[in-house]
């Protein structure tokens, strides 16, 4: 999972830059209130995306999607709205790569490999950030935020290129549900689950 490297070097870069341009915890606040937004207004339908289309093509587009989003800040380190946009369009490239990531896994490994499968990932995810996040302030002080954010770009450039070897994921989800009548039942799923409810609110 290359974009895990440049994930935590965008985390670290987007924050440092933020804070630079403003000298305001507020400003950093709002980088996360536009990572956040995304999530918010289109998560919802972020599953139907992947049963739409091939869940590979979903991945490889937000891929070099989000590559083409971070060189923006490689190009303009000083502007301040720049971040916000990055920011808001990376995360919304997380929303459409993530359900069609999740939902391709079970094609990947056996049924018996899943819950292995789905905990490797996890740990994965969490160590990279843990581990990454000092490498990326280290890197981000010698050389600068722009060095960072090519270093995300580079990997969502990697990962793609990583995908279009993948033979699973190249047609459509078989699913029951699609379209308006997913996402009501996404949502009623949610709500009529106690902790999913608590956790949604």
């Amino acid at each position: 999972m290359p974009c895990l490297a440049g994930d935590a070097f965008n985390t670290v870069a987007l924050v440092v830059l933020v804070f630079n341009l403003t000298g305001s915890g507020l400003g950093v606040a709002g980088v996360v209130a536009f990572e956040v937004l995304p999530v918010l207004l289109f998560g919802p339908f972020a599953g139907v995306l992947a049963d739409r289309l091939p869940r590979r093509t979903v991945m490889i587009a937000a891929d070099i999607g989000r590559a083409v989003i971070a060189c923006a800040l490689v190009v303009w380190p000083g502007s301040l709205a720049a971040a916000f946009a990055v920011a808001f369009g990376l995360s919304l490239g997380a929303i459409a790569f993530n359900p069609s990531a999740s939902s391709l896994l079970p094609e990947v490994v056996t049924h018996e490999e899943l819950v292995d499968a789905n905990s490797a990932l996890w740990t994965v995810a969490v160590v990279a950030q843990i581990a990454l996040a000092p490498i990326a302030g280290a890197v981000i002080g010698a050389f600068g935020v722009r060095v960072a954010f090519a270093v995300n770009a580079a990997s969502f450039l990697l990962s793609a290129l990583l995908l279009l070897r993948l033979r699973s994921g190249r047609s459509r989800a078989e699913v029951v549900t699609r379209g308006w009548a997913a996402v009501a039942a996404g949502v009623s799923t949610v709500w009529d689950h106690p902790l999913l409810r608590r956790l949604a609110l």
